[in-house]
């Protein structure tokens, strides 16, 4: 995962967006609300060096976006941590 890809799933998850309610089991990723427990999960996944399982991870988090929806998302992600030149 890329760091965009990162960025966005942590606003994803900062702002309560997760819509993808099939990520974790009962309980998986600790105490909190669902998108706290998808953020600690996905890191859980990519410190334990699964990479393609993370990345497929954080991908999943976002089912349930429209495309116009997810360019939003992304554009309010850039704008939270910045443009780059």
């Amino acid at each position: 995962m890329n760091d965009v890809g990162e960025a966005a799933l942590a606003y994803l998850c900062r702002h309560k967006l997760v819509k993808n309610l099939t990520l974790l089991a009962e309980g998986e990723g600790g105490a909190g609300d669902y998108s706290e427990r998808v953020f600690r999960r996905y890191y859980e996944i990519f410190g334990q060096g699964k990479i393609l399982e993370a990345y497929s991870f954080c991908a999943r988090a976002f089912a349930g976006f429209t495309p116009e929806a997810a360019t939003a998302l992304a554009q309010a992600t850039l704008e939270a941590e910045g443009t780059t030149p």
